[in-house]
């Protein structure tokens, strides 16, 4: 069969043979004296570790080399370097060192990674009309109840901590549907990718978390699939974001900041303890950012309004009419990655009957994926449809009929999937990428205007 036309990933847009390895992610655990805690402080731990476990870069201890400045690189990475800017030249320097620090300097691997990410990134337009729902605050509150947002001056320039790094705020924790988040996330690291002075150094961000938040509902919670969702997501489509960064997190409670700075920090990586703060208050900001940068809120010298900058924004970007909608937190949204699950048990049959009959239908072939105990790498004939809408799905039977149950089906829209998939000739192949182009731009259209 024709093999070498494989789909790979959770966007099915690059077609190349072979996988590539991507190390697996450094995962922190609470201390064994837990269940001594009270069950809020449990909670709040377990929350932060979690979060923790996502924030760091994947390999993160036993990566032999991180290149922050293109001056300080060998001369086989500038090469590399030169290589994927001649394949990819809308990408920035900073961008390209990101993919290739996070796949190990290998150009194969990352050059795979960045035509995925491109695919993908075509779909999200962000703009501050995304965003803007989420920074308002409800009645009552003293602000929204989690957002992210740049200090932006409204000049043209942005604030930054001493080290130079343009500062990031999170008042909470980013809620709304995996889409919406995704949304925020994407809007927020361009704007932060609209500051960069040096393009030959990857400037790292200064992140500082509201842990408590302003609004009247708690967002600061473990990380749901939502939360995870924008985790990987920065990982896949914006590597350069992981490194040299700095984050506050403040307002914590002092049991959890104590159990942090006396235990969970001890098993950090040295740059992962120089990277990361945790504290009850914000006393410590003065350590690593300038007065005039630092909030009036957070004892500082900084006024900045949130209203003015929306407005300053919406200016930028030719918006005329933003609405007046405040989106709430509801936890039940971030969890909406699950909502496949109506379709889990969809007979090929049922699914050819379907009110929106799948865009393709055909034989294929997927390779298993070799983990579990009694799983193996060998190609097996599945039947596989375009649909419903918004998903993919797979039956292990070729035969329609209503005893052939799905056996996977695949959100296009949030999943992170890796799949081999191969088409029995290469106009098959061709034909099969283009559709599901097709099927998760339409979703993506579907989700950001209903």
């Amino acid at each position: 069969s024709y093999r070498t036309q494989t789909a790979r990933g959770g966007s099915f847009f690059g077609s190349r043979s072979g996988s590539a390895t991507v190390p697996g992610s450094l995962v922190i655990r609470p201390p064994s004296h837990q269940n001594s805690l009270s069950s809020m402080t449990r909670n709040s731990l377990e929350a932060f570790t979690r979060t923790v476990s996502h924030l760091l870069p994947s390999g993160f201890v036993k990566r032999p080399r991180i290149v922050m400045e293109l001056e300080k690189a060998t001369e086989p990475e500038r090469k590399v370097v030169t290589l994927l800017k001649a394949k990819f030249p809308t990408l920035t320097t900073i961008q390209i060192m990101g993919f290739l620090n996070h796949h190990e300097w290998d150009y194969e691997t990352a050059a795979a990674a960045v035509k995925t990410a491109q695919a993908r990134l075509e779909m999200l337009e962000p703009s501050i009309r995304d965003v803007a729902p989420f920074m308002r605050s409800g009645e009552g509150c003293k602000g929204p109840d989690g957002t992210w947002m740049l200090l932006e001056d409204m000049q043209g320039g942005v604030h930054r901590d001493l080290e130079g790094r343009a500062i990031l705020v999170s008042i909470g924790m980013m809620h709304g549907s995996p889409h919406e988040m995704l949304m925020q996330q994407s809007y927020w690291i361009n704007r932060v990718g609209a500051t960069v002075t040096d393009e030959g150094k990857i400037p790292g961000v200064c992140f500082i978390m509201e842990i408590p938040g302003r609004g009247g509902r708690r967002t600061f919670r473990m990380a749901d699939k939502g939360t995870q969702m924008t985790f990987e997501a920065k990982k896949r489509y914006y590597p350069v974001a992981l490194y040299g960064g700095q984050w506050h997190f403040c307002g914590v409670p002092d049991k959890l900041a104590w159990i942090f700075n006396h235990f969970i920090r001890r098993i950090l990586p040295a740059e992962g303890r120089k990277m990361m703060n945790l504290t009850g208050d914000f006393s410590n900001l003065k350590n690593f950012l300038p007065p005039e940068s630092i909030l009036k809120e957070w004892g500082g010298e900084l006024e900045w309004n949130v209203d003015d900058y929306v407005a300053w924004r919406a200016q930028k970007e030719g918006i005329l009419d933003l609405g007046t909608t405040v989106r709430r937190f509801d936890p039940r949204e971030s969890k909406k990655v699950a909502k496949n699950r109506r379709y889990k048990d969809i007979s090929s049959e049922h699914l050819l009957d379907f009110f929106v009959r799948p865009s393709m239908v055909g034989p294929i072939e997927k390779q298993g994926s070799g983990e579990g105990r009694f799983s193996s790498t060998k190609w097996k004939r599945k039947l596989l449809m375009l649909g419903p809408p918004g998903f993919l799905t797979y039956f292990d039977s070729e035969e329609v009929s209503g005893a052939n149950r799905a056996r996977r089906v695949i959100d296009l829209l949030i999943a992170f999937v890796e799949e081999d998939f191969a088409a029995d000739d290469a106009d098959t192949a061709k034909k099969w990428v283009s559709k599901l182009r097709t099927a998760i731009v339409e979703a993506f259209r579907m989700a950001s205007y209903g």
